[in-house]
């Protein structure tokens, strides 16, 4: 059983609502987009590896470590999607991405875009280095600071 697809299990079945009640097996299904009986049997073994509570006909929940799992993969997919938005991607196409990228990325990484992304979010104002990035990926050019910029960075960097 790879860990990418049982990460991706306890994501569906988090989003599905797993977390406070059944999921039923079909809508696993076609969250996952695979056949009834392939999730029955995954689920089988999730219960096995004590990830869900799994009951025939009626569905799965998660457990505790599932569900813990399930809030960590979710926290790091915020996370690598806020970065890939800050950088100026679309968001559907960010989405995509952050859902791909959390499965091999280290914890360590995922933590340091959080801090990051947070650091970006809790700035009064918008980095005037964010928006010289994003005048770069429309023209290709990229610009010099304005000078009394570069005067205030290297005043802070104590240079």
């Amino acid at each position: 059983m790879k860990q990418r697809t049982v990460e991706e299990y306890m994501e569906c079945i988090y989003q599905l609502g797993g977390a406070d009640g059944q999921v039923r097996t079909k809508d696993i299904a076609g969250c996952m987009k695979i056949a009834p009986a392939s999730v029955t049997e995954m689920l089988q073994k999730l219960e096995k590896k004590n990830y869900v509570n799994y009951e025939r006909y009626r569905g799965a929940s998660l457990t505790k470590k599932g569900l813990k799992i399930a809030k960590e993969l979710e926290r790091r997919h915020g996370a690598l999607r806020d970065f890939l938005v800050a950088l100026g991607l679309d968001k559907s196409i960010a989405d995509k991405d952050a859902c791909n990228i959390e499965h091999v990325v280290t914890s360590d990484t995922v933590q340091l875009l959080v801090k990051f992304v947070t650091f970006l979010k809790h700035c009064d104002e918008k980095p005037f280095w964010l928006d010289l990035f994003h005048k770069y990926l429309k023209t290709g050019k990229i610009e010099r600071c304005p000078e009394e910029l570069q005067k205030i960075c290297k005043k802070y960097r104590g240079d």
